[in-house]
């Protein structure tokens, strides 16, 4: 608290420093203009200074938010409406000069320390002008607000235009190729083609999504047109298609716009009549402005419950408060009504006026009801009808049947269906034929008819304590949504995904892939045998990338990846207990422990073939492949490969036996793995609010929450005790009846 006080304290005086030095620079302008005036500028003081000083007020404005900003970050407040209050007060200070300080300056003292430009001893005139031009600059604001965001929407397509164009030449015209001192090129090596490889080359099943194609005829442009914007919209999320889209910062600017807008129909429609006109076409103009904006420049927003206003309510009051004392002035010192009193009778004047004023203020606030007639009945309108929802007996009456019974559809307690009713339908064998039939209208199949008690009683303390465990939950997806939205726009910027390839190509060099796979050959099991025995100091791998992929429908140029890479001489593996000399020898085990990096991969259809082979001879002695769609996870992976041997190695022809152990990983996109956490937590999102719902309805959860220990105590409470001497349930009655339906 000492330290918050403190900080607090030197923002106080941050502000007041601001505003002095707004004063200074609002005088200065004043100043500037009656030297213009006294030089015979006339004109062009009249007509200059006015727009020199709203835009002013506008640059001011906007410096000043930065820095309030960077004040109320330093205090370090605990909850967000106590940021925002203060915020709110820091804001506020200067923007009233800020916004009102040159028209009280030019309203009451510009005649007497300056000179009235427009009309020599009355300033009305030079205030009308000031108004005019700051009606003026907010009407131009507004509007460019419009034009930006069409702007930066045009750019933005503009970018994914060159991106497509370049995605659709494919291919880089260069290849590049890793180097590692370690490593030769495997194409000195002219290695017979006598392996027989298991497995067909038919295209590998993608795990990334890809959009069917809509069934639209083409047959116009717009058709065309609306075709590929249905299949933009299947292939981009939302959050995708906003990605590149400004964020909301909040409703903090719309309501400076509205409470300054009105604090200059308040106090100062008396300089100019049409202010309050203006001040109303403004208002129209902004909400199409901000609705705009929201739909079409920015991001959507968050919901975020408030319990008020806040602060900006208690400004509002002391604005019209300070309009009183305005209008009050403008009546006596600005216009001519009263410049024949004597000093002392205008002061008199001006005093009647203003608590006349404050007190037709006061009368009417306390006339005028809180909550006005047509918002409380509409509030009790919808109280009413979710009450419906949630406790519906219907009116009519129809006959009951067994079936309905079972479901509890009926109300025995409703006309013509009370207890005696039923114990009469009992003893005669006949039912009750009127009686009122319960349901509910919900048309998302909620079952809203749980709990009847729930919607009048209200939530008991368990429900209660469950709601607020998930919207915790809540709270905390949104903000893990935040970060994940934030990491997806940043590695947005430096790649863009090929859906047709299933990898990344960089932003900067649209023909340069990013998928890169990190690959470490282990050692290889029963290569060689006492027969065909396999010499360790002339195996050597040989790690190169091919696609299955037909050439005439590989949609990029070149090879699908880096030159073949090959690894040094394998080594035979330290005696253990119970290895033979023999075995060692005859290269039964193999160790390489050799690392490879594979880049670039320009798709994810490729395999990587691990071909071993004799450097003497010029031999394969067998080959494995990893297939790139199972490293979709993009994680560090153990695998067990089988290396299917080649047919020159006698014996009957077989093609399996010897295993290769290796640990790869595919790392072809930085944006598929923050994707698929996005979706996770929306999912999560949609669970929460579901079962939320669920329980202000009644109605048991759907999904399973590790809710902390009080809430399952709770849960695994009984209802009520059993009665003393109750008998205790039977098997049969408590794993349910037993015998033949």
């Amino acid at each position: 608290p000492e330290k918050r006080r403190a900080t607090q304290c030197f923002s106080g005086v941050a502000v007041l420093a601001c505003v002095g030095v707004l004063l200074v620079i609002i005088i200065a302008l004043f100043e500037v203009q009656l030297v213009m005036y006294e030089a015979g500028l006339t004109l062009a003081a009249e007509i200059l200074f006015p727009i020199v000083q709203s835009v002013s007020i506008q640059l001011a404005s906007r410096a000043y938010g930065e820095i309030a900003v960077g004040l109320n970050d330093h205090e370090n407040y605990r909850t967000q409406t106590a940021f925002e209050n203060n915020l709110i007060l820091k804001k506020f200070v200067f923007e009233t000069v800020n916004n009102y300080g040159a028209l009280a300056i030019t309203a009451f003292l510009k005649s007497t320390y300056f000179v009235c430009v427009v009309g020599p001893g009355n300033c009305l005139g030079d205030t009308k002008d000031l108004l005019v031009a700051i009606t003026a600059t907010r009407y131009a604001i507004a509007l460019w607000g419009v034009v930006a965001g069409r702007l930066r929407a045009a750019e933005r397509g503009s970018q994914r235009t060159a991106l497509a164009k370049a995605a659709a030449t494919g291919g880089s015209s260069s290849e590049t190729t890793t180097t590692n001192p370690m490593m030769t090129d495997g194409a000195d090596y002219g290695f017979d083609d006598d392996l027989d490889l298991s497995g067909d080359d038919d295209e590998a099943s993608s795990p990334y999504p890809v959009t069917d194609e809509l069934d639209v005829e083409l047959g116009s442009v717009r058709d065309r047109r609306e075709h590929e914007r249905q299949l933009r919209e299947l292939e981009n999320p939302r959050f995708e298609a906003e990605i590149d889209l400004d964020p909301y910062e909040g409703t903090f600017d719309d309501y400076a716009e509205i409470v300054l807008q009105m604090g200059l129909v308040t106090m100062f429609s008396l300089g100019w009549y049409f202010l309050p006109l203006f001040a109303m076409l403004e208002t129209l103009l902004q909400i199409r402005v901000d609705a705009y904006k929201l739909v079409a420049t920015y991001r959507r927003p968050d919901v975020a419950l408030a319990e008020s206003v806040g602060e900006w309510g208690s400004l509002m009051d002391a604005m019209t408060i300070l309009a009183v004392f305005t209008n009050a002035g403008l009546v006596v010192y600005t216009s001519r009504s009263f410049a024949s009193y004597a000093p002392n009778a205008r002061l008199l004047v001006f005093f009647v006026i203003e608590q006349l004023l404050l007190a037709a203020k006061f009368a009417t606030s306390f006339a005028c009801a809180v909550e006005p007639t047509q918002l409380h009945e509409l509030r009790k309108r919808q109280a009413h009808v979710v009450d419906r929802h949630k406790n519906v007996v219907f009116d009519d009456f129809e006959e009951a049947t067994d079936a309905d019974d079972d479901l509890g559809l009926f109300d025995d307690g409703a006309q013509g269906g009370g207890d005696d009713d039923k114990d009469a339908a009992g003893a005669s064998g006949t039912r009750p034929p009127t009686r009122k039939r319960r349901g509910h209208v919900d048309r998302d199949n909620l079952r809203l008819g749980g709990k009847q008690a729930l919607g009048r009683s209200g939530l008991g303390e368990l429900e209660r304590k469950q709601i607020a465990y998930l919207r915790s939950r809540q709270d905390d997806c949104l903000a893990d949504r935040k970060i994940a939205e934030g990491e997806y726009r940043r590695a947005a910027k430096s790649e863009v995904l090929r859906e047709d390839l299933g990898v990344s190509y960089s932003r900067r060099d649209p023909n340069l892939a990013l998928g890169m796979v990190s690959l470490v050959i282990l050692e290889a099991e029963n290569l060689g045998t006492r027969r065909d025995p396999v010499d360790a100091k002339r195996c050597r791998l040989v790690v190169h990338v091919r696609d299955p992929t037909p050439k005439q429908d590989r949609k990029y140029e070149g090879q699908p990846g880096p030159a073949p890479q090959v690894s040094k001489p394998a080594r035979l593996p330290p005696k253990e207990e119970g290895d033979s000399s023999e075995a060692l020898a005859s290269g039964r085990r193999l160790v390489f422990n050799q690392a490879f990096t594979l880049a670039p991969i320009k798709t994810s259809k490729a395999e990587v073939l691990i071909e071993v082979v004799d450097e003497k001879s010029r031999h394969r002695l067998g080959a494995a492949t990893i297939v790139l769609t199972d490293l979709a996870n993009q994680q560090r992976r153990n695998l067990t490969l089988s290396i299917a041997k080649a047919q020159h190695l006698g014996g009957d022809g077989a093609t399996q036996g010897g295993v290769l152990y290796v640990k790869a990983q595919f790392q072809y996109s930085k944006i598929i793995p923050i994707k698929r956490r996005i979706y996770a937590i929306i999912e999560e999102q949609r669970k929460l609010a579901r079962d939320i719902q669920n329980i202000q309805l009644g109605n048991p959860v759907e999904h399973a929450w590790d809710f902390p220990d009080f809430v399952v105590a709770a849960v695994d409470e009984p209802t009520s005790p059993a009665p003393p001497g109750t008998p205790a349930a039977s098997p049969s009655e408590e794993g349910g009846a037993s015998g033949t339906v």
